[in-house]
């Protein structure tokens, strides 16, 4: 992430962060359909940008502008085989920032 610290990046669903582990995000089963946001926090964890979006069928754009940068990033969305995952339907999600010039 092209965040430096002590700023990072958070995903949240109705203003709950949602559950994190080593870089992995769960994303609510409804996020095609309902609202995320993008949350840039500082050291104590509280939101000083942020930007709401729904998950893209395949890919996406959004941006952070603060006072210092403007941030963009891109959300690309991939399907995992069924049988990769035990018969379940599943998706991943990848957000990666983007270069501005």
């Amino acid at each position: 992430t092209p965040i430096a610290d002590p700023y990072r990046l958070e995903l949240r669903h109705k203003k709950l962060p949602l559950p994190t582990n080593k870089g992995v995000t769960l994303l609510p089963a409804k996020c095609m359909e309902e609202e995320c946001e993008l949350h840039m926090c500082n050291s104590v964890g509280q939101s000083v940008k942020s930007t709401s979006f729904r998950a893209p069928a395949g890919w996406g754009m959004m941006s952070l502008r603060t006072d210092e940068r403007h941030y963009q990033f891109c959300l690309q969305s991939e399907t995992i085989a069924a049988n990769d995952v035990l018969g379940a339907n599943c998706q991943v999600m990848t957000l990666r920032a983007r270069l501005v010039v």
